[in-house]
Parts: C-alpha cells; sequence; structure tokens
C-alpha cells in the first residue's frame, strides 16, 4: 500500500565489499505514497544485486558519485518550497515536456517532435509506478531498466535532481511558436488547433495581433470576448470581491435564515 516508508538495504554501503555489511551508511529509506512499493522494493533490490555483481572499484566509483550528487542536490529544495514532493515535481516536469511535444505533434515535417510525446507518456507510466515521493541518486540509478526510461531519459531526471530544472523542457516553451499558442489560447474560443491554424497559416503570433485583424475571429462569443480581453484577464480585486459576498450573504439570509454565502476561488 501507499503513505509508508520502505526501508531498503544497500549492499556493502559505501565503500563496501558487497558483503552487506556498512552499518547506517547501508540503509537509503524511501517515502512511497502513490507508487506500487512492492514494485519499488522489488526495483530497488534487483539494481542492488547488478551493483554487488560489478568489480569493487566500478561499484565504488558509483556510490562516491551517488554521494555528491545527493548532497548538490536542488530537487528537495525547489520541492519543498513549493509545497510538493520531489515525486510530484518530477512527474509535472515531464508531463509538461510530454505536452510541449503534443502541441509540436501535428507538424508532420518535424520528425524529431513526432514520437517523442508518446515516448514521455510511456516515461510517466513507469514514474508514477516506481518513483516514491522521495528519493536519492541512487535510486533514480535502479530505474534504467524500466520502459521507456532510456539513457536521455536518465540523464534528464539526474539533471532534474541535481539542478531542481529541465532545461528541455524551458528550451521548448521558450521556442517562439509555443510563446504564441499559449498567447492565443488564453482567448476563450480559441483551442489548440484554430490556434495553430491562425500561427500557421494568417502569422497571427499574440492576442493583439489577433484583435487587429477581426475578420479572422467567426465566433460571436469570441468577439465579446476580444473586446473585452483586458478587463475579462484582470483578476477582482479583494476588496471588490469582499463587497459583492457581503451583498449575495445579505440577501441570502433574507431568502431563509439558515443560508449562508461564502466567496471562493483565487483572487489577489
Amino acid at each position: 500500500g501507499g503513505g509508508g516508508l520502505v526501508a531498503l538495504a544497500v549492499a556493502g554501503g559505501v565503500g563496501g565489499d558487497g558483503g552487506g555489511g556498512g552499518g547506517d551508511d547501508g540503509a537509503l529509506v524511501l517515502h512511497v505514497a502513490g507508487c506500487d512499493e512492492r514494485k519499488v522494493n522489488a526495483q530497488w533490490q534487483n539494481e542492488q544485486r547488478r551493483l554487488s555483481s560489478l568489480p569493487k572499484g566500478e561499484r565504488e566509483q558509483l556510490e562516491w558519485d551517488d554521494a555528491a550528487c545527493d548532497e548538490d542536490a536542488q530537487l528537495p529544495l525547489v520541492a519543498a518550497e513549493r509545497g510538493m514532493t520531489s515525486r510530484e515535481v518530477v512527474l509535472e516536469a515531464f508531463t509538461a515536456l510530454s505536452s510541449c511535444y503534443k502541441a509540436h505533434k501535428h507538424q508532420a515535417d518535424n520528425g524529431e517532435k513526432k514520437g517523442r510525446e508518446y515516448h514521455y507518456r510511456q516515461v510517466l507510466t513507469s514514474l508514477e509506478t516506481y518513483l516514491p515521493d522521495e528519493f536519492n541518486a541512487a535510486y533514480l540509478r535502479a530505474l534504467g531498466p524500466l520502459h521507456g526510461v532510456g539513457k536521455e531519459t536518465m540523464e534528464k531526471l539526474h539533471e532534474l535532481y541535481r539542478t531542481g530544472r529541465l532545461a528541455r523542457y524551458e528550451k521548448l516553451a521558450n521556442d517562439p511558436m509555443m510563446v504564441a499558442l499559449r498567447d492565443l489560447k488564453r482567448v476563450w474560443g480559441v483551442g489548440k488547433v484554430r490556434a495553430w491554424e491562425l500561427i500557421e497559416k494568417h502569422g497571427v503570433r499574440s492576442v493583439e495581433q489577433l484583435k487587429a485583424r477581426p475578420s479572422l475571429v467567426t465566433k460571436e462569443g469570441t468577439k465579446h470576448y476580444l473586446a473585452h480581453f483586458e478587463e475579462l484577464n484582470t483578476p477582482f480585486p479583494r476588496r471588490e470581491v469582499e463587497q459583492h459576498e457581503a451583498r449575495v450573504a445579505e440577501l441570502a439570509r433574507r431568502a431563509h435564515p439558515r443560508l449562508r454565502a461564502l466567496a471562493t476561488g483565487s483572487y489577489p
């Protein structure tokens, strides 16, 4: 089940000889929630058997590299600052990466992006099953044999663990086409397909450019939305929300003494 702790023994510990010693240095504690605890344990034990079969020098080098990576890891800090687990940050990052490739998938001439969205959906399935809430570099290495988790994906996982960032996603997200896509999709009635059509067929790259070419807008609702775009995208001030809440609460009490009104949602 999820939500507990699972302690996994590291064969030999750091600098050990593979004989099962190492004391406290030989214990890895992973917080398991949301993943399959049985499979997590099995995956870790498989990695330890592989590690124990390596020559002593190679095994020690891997363990020292893991220790150095753990010491400099930024992912746990980034996750804590955001009130998230490390697992949640990793899944969020790879979901965002998959979404970027999916957004480009319609471009038939883009061979690099054509199959990547499907690949990262496979990666996410493996991570959702095997990735605990918190982990270390040694456990990341144990994910290598999983379906979809190849050399490049492992490099991205370690990059995210070390730096708290994913350069590939940042590059894709800041691509001018992606920036234009996100901007146009802010308009009511403009979905992904229509946004790409505006970008590629009509050269429209922003909401402002779309407003300047009203002939491209056919839906009445979209026309009205564009006419009031700034107003509709400006958050309600807290004071104004509280005034509305007080008025609605007063009317509710008049209608029935047990009725209560409460403003919910996000507002500054």
